[in-house]
């Protein structure tokens, strides 16, 4: 009878690793010793390194609030459920999104990964295309839009990581918001 393993203590562990040193940095040995399992027990289960941490990824990545996201048509309210929600994530899954985003350009076999990635982006994408096609938001590519929004928050979380400890970079998601709206309201919008 095969060994029973704790699925969730062994992705735990693979994203723990894979966040800090990187995909190439990520060793089976350091990810077997964190989960207390064999690393034989990793390559029989998962065959190979890059599944190991694409279901790891959509493990992680499949219950969070970025996926969840609906739209409620008031263009504040909505990017502040964005915000908040994009904040919310971050705060389960930490930089995994980031990081798997920057590895799988370096290694295709982590691409599958991208797809879940994709469906916790979309709902967002949904909802800022909606309010651009309004003429509440700017026109112009949703991802630019959705980096915009967002771009400061991950640069505010990555501040956060190398500085720990440090208030400056604590994040006002209503004050955010307003501030991303000065600069990219469309001609309908506040």
């Amino acid at each position: 009878m095969p060994k029973l393993i704790d699925e969730g203590r062994v992705f735990t562990a693979v994203l723990e690793v894979f966040v800090t040193k990187g995909y190439a940095g990520s060793g089976t040995k350091e990810i077997a010793r964190l989960a207390g399992v064999n690393e034989a027990t990793l390559f029989r289960r998962y065959g190979s390194k890059a599944e190991l941490v694409v279901a790891a990824a959509r493990a992680h990545l499949r219950e969070v609030p970025l996926r969840e996201l609906r739209a409620t048509g008031e263009l504040e309210q909505d990017l502040l459920l964005i915000v908040e929600a994009y904040l919310e994530t971050n705060a389960r899954v930490g930089a995994v999104i980031p990081v798997l985003l920057v590895e799988a350009a370096r290694h295709p076999e982590l691409a599958p990964a991208l797809q879940t990635v994709w469906e916790n982006l979309s709902p967002m994408l949904g909802i800022i295309e909606r309010h651009q096609a309004s003429g509440a938001l700017q026109r112009e590519s949703p991802l630019a839009t959705m980096a915009a929004l967002i771009g400061p928050l991950l640069a505010m979380g990555m501040f956060r990581q190398a500085n720990p400890g440090q208030s400056l970079f604590d994040a006002d998601a209503q004050h955010h918001v307003r501030c991303f709206l000065q600069g990219r309201a469309g001609s309908s919008g506040p």
